[in-house]
C-alpha cells in the first residue's frame, strides 16, 4: 500500500514528497533549477540548497530527483558535474 506521509514546499523550484510503497520510504523532489543567464551566484544558491536538502534524508531512504535541472550536454557542463560530486 502507498501513502504520502510528507509533503514540504520550500519555494516554487522545490517541492519534496515523502511516501511510503511496500516497505521502502521514497522521497521525490521535483525541482526547477535556473536557467542559463541566471547569476552564478543563483545557481549555486540553487545547487547549496538541493544538497543540503537531499543530506536531510534519512539513512537508507531513497531519493528520486526529478525535474528540470537546465543542464546542458558539451563542453560547458561542470555545473552539473559540480551538483553531483558535492551530493556524494
Amino acid at each position: 500500500m502507498e501513502s504520502v506521509i510528507e509533503v514540504i514546499r520550500w519555494d516554487d523550484p522545490m517541492i519534496k514528497i515523502k511516501l511510503v510503497v511496500g516497505e521502502k520510504v521514497l522521497n521525490i523532489f521535483s525541482v526547477y533549477a535556473p536557467q542559463q543567464g541566471r547569476l552564478d551566484e543563483e545557481k549555486e544558491e540553487f545547487r547549496e540548497k538541493l544538497s543540503d536538502r537531499i543530506s536531510e534524508v534519512s539513512r537508507g531512504d531513497i531519493v528520486i530527483v526529478a525535474g528540470d535541472m537546465n543542464a546542458h550536454i558539451g563542453r560547458d557542463n561542470g555545473d552539473m558535474r559540480r551538483l553531483w560530486v558535492d551530493m556524494e
